[in-house]
């Protein structure tokens, strides 16, 4: 029995199974949605495996994911298909430099916010020894 490598109707890589052999014949019958090319190499963390009709691609996943549109907006995909679907292509580099600066300012102002915090509560430390002294 030969390996056959099944997809899903978007031709998302499902899993392997064996072709049955036609009785008449004895060749190895191919079941829809199915194809006796493997993927070949190792799956980047992140991408799935997609049929594109004579051969597979690596396509990188998101689901679950922030997603950014033209506008710099974003809105969550948690759905599975391709492209509007749940598999779409590369966030393009600006994006991905744009959310890098955002991540890196909200780690910059919570820096900021905790040095605030330290500054306000040795203030109040020292206005607490004031008054205790005061009041003795």
């Amino acid at each position: 029995m030969k390996k056959v490598y099944n997809y899903d109707n978007q031709g998302i890589f499902l899993g392997f199974s064996f072709a049955q052999v036609c009785p008449k014949t004895k060749t190895d019958l191919l079941p829809r949605n199915a194809t006796f090319k493997e993927p070949k190499g190792s799956l980047k963390n992140g991408y799935k495996w997609i049929w594109k009709g004579d051969k597979w691609e690596q396509v990188r996943y998101y689901n679950n994911e922030k997603m950014y549109n033209p506008n710099n907006d974003y809105f969550e995909v948690n759905f599975t298909g391709i492209n509007s679907c749940g598999l779409v292509e590369e966030i393009p580099q600006e994006v991905l430099d744009q959310r890098e600066q955002q991540r890196i300012e909200a780690e910059n102002a919570v820096k900021v916010e905790a040095e605030t915090t330290k500054s306000l509560e040795d203030r109040i430390a020292q206005l607490e020894s004031i008054i205790e002294g005061l009041t003795k």
